[in-house]
């Protein structure tokens, strides 16, 4: 391992070909890019952004001049206090997707072999590429309701493997890996010196969010943040939660990448896991909403979709006569300025994903637009 790691960094080429292989976030270019001209917006992941007024601090200048790494523990402090951890397993992040990038980066780097679910959001996947890991996929199959096989997770794992990165709940699917399984994936995964990735971010959608992965296993990480679930995406605050010895590594990781976090976004965090459990059960309370209002449209049109799951997002498969689901979105946004996720951006062609935390009127008037357009063709 010490001589390919060595080569890879003396090759003069070596960067060029990893710049080469990042692979492009057509998900968030379309979302971010299509947005400005949407109507309405169905595709989504996330709560809608809250209002931040009731959570900046009062003294702002203060908190402007305070020490990074005390709004950062205080961060780790709210973090433990909300899931029952010791604060000292808490790694601060820019948002989960610097702390899967930061595991990937920490616990398996170049030239390791990587399990990785399929489908999988971007930056479960996409660090691994970058590193030049050498990329096992296991596949989600909607036949069996999108579960993920611990025999193939058991399977693709070698004495060379150093991770597993999966998402629980998964994105776009919702679909959950059982803690059995989970136990199962850590047991082995320590067996051969790895460890498990498990993004949380969409958790806190329902009751699963209540436990965090990392208490299952020492071999466990888990990485959340106040996004999805809160709806504080533009504070970019999120967290790793993992044993000492790879909070160790991701801690040093991170000195390469953003080794201080931002003041403020910390300082207005803290306040947020304060109120955590009345904006979870909002979020709870719009999913159920979403699911009832995706249901009665996939069953009344006898479309498939990938069920309620624990997310919040679903999958709609498009009819046959709509064709490519790509071109499909840009048909919606086009003629009825509705904006879904085409299934391509998120790995699963030939379906569309839906948000469940979409405000209920947005849904409701996003779904009669979609019919139309199916019917169309």
């Amino acid at each position: 391992m010490r001589r390919r790691r060595r080569a890879y960094l003396d090759d003069p080429d070596a960067w060029s070909v990893t710049v080469d292989r990042l692979e492009r976030f057509d998900l968030e270019l379309w979302m971010r890019r299509e947005a400005v001209r949407a109507r309405l917006v169905i595709g989504g992941s996330g709560v809608p952004t809250r209002d931040v007024s009731p959570y900046v601090p009062v003294d702002l200048d203060a908190a402007w001049h305070e020490h990074p790494d005390h709004a950062a523990q205080r961060v780790c402090e709210g973090v433990a206090r909300e899931y029952g951890l010791d604060p000292r397993e808490v790694v601060t992040t820019l948002g989960a997707s610097e702390g899967d990038f930061l595991v990937a980066l920490a616990l398996a780097g170049p030239g390791a072999h990587v399990v990785v679910e399929e489908p999988a959001y971007f930056s479960l996947r996409a660090p691994a590429a970058a590193l030049r890991c050498r990329v096992t996929r296991v596949r989600r199959r909607p036949e069996d309701a999108f579960a993920l096989s611990r025999d193939e997770v058991l399977a693709s794992m070698r004495p060379d493997t150093r991770l597993v990165a999966l998402a629980r709940p998964n994105n776009p699917t919702g679909a959950v890996v059982p803690d059995a399984d989970l136990v199962a994936i850590a047991e082995r995964a320590e067996r051969c010196d790895a460890f498990v990735l498990v993004d949380e971010v969409f958790a806190d959608a329902t009751s699963l969010g209540d436990r965090p992965a990392r208490l299952l296993h020492d071999r466990i990480v888990s990485v959340n943040s106040v996004t999805k679930c809160l709806g504080f995406g533009p504070l970019k605050v999120g967290w790793c939660v993992a044993s000492p010895e790879a909070g160790a590594r991701i801690e040093r990781a991170k000195g390469h990448v953003v080794p201080v976090n931002p003041h403020l976004g910390p300082r207005i965090a803290e306040r947020v896991l304060s109120e955590r459990r009345k904006l979870v059960a909002e979020c709870r309370a719009a999913r159920e909403v979403g699911v009832g209002l995706v249901r009665d449209f996939a069953e009344a049109r006898g479309l498939g979709w990938s069920g309620a799951g624990h997310g919040t997002t679903c999958l709609v498969r498009l009819p046959g006569g709509a064709g490519d689901d790509v071109a499909f979105a840009r048909r919606l946004l086009e003629a009825h300025g509705v904006l879904v996720a085409p299934g391509a951006f998120v790995e699963i062609p030939g379906w569309i994903r839906l948000g469940l935390v979409t405000p209920r009127d947005d849904l409701e008037a996003g779904l009669r637009a979609l019919a139309r357009a199916t019917d169309e063709g």
